[in-house]
């Protein structure tokens, strides 16, 4: 667990560098500010959409397992995806020294 956290401070720490928010400062602001946009777009419509399929199942008398299993399933099918599309990236390279350290 300490070694994810530490890949993850070291990962945003490439993306998000002093010396190139300092370049490109107004170009870093309008980048937060539409990944913040997002997120929060994101939060919202995943919330009504939550709220949507419950008030339908509960009106219908119908109880919240089958729902959870729904979003359960999705969550795993698009996480197993993008894993997939990004390890594909790996493999399909054609620099020989990179796939040859590789186990």
């Amino acid at each position: 667990m300490n070694n994810l956290w530490t890949l993850i401070k070291i990962e945003f720490s490439k993306s998000f560098s002093r010396t190139s928010v300092k370049e490109n400062k107004a170009k870093s602001a309008s980048f937060l500010a539409i990944l913040g946009f997002v997120v929060l777009l994101g939060i919202a419509l995943s919330t009504l959409y939550a709220v949507i399929y419950g008030n339908m199942f509960i009106e219908y008398g119908a109880t919240l397992e089958p729902l959870v299993i729904l979003f359960a399933s999705v969550a795993s099918m698009l996480t197993l995806m993008s894993g997939i599309n990004q390890a594909k990236s790996i493999f399909i390279g054609k620099d020989y020294d990179t796939l040859s350290a590789l186990p």
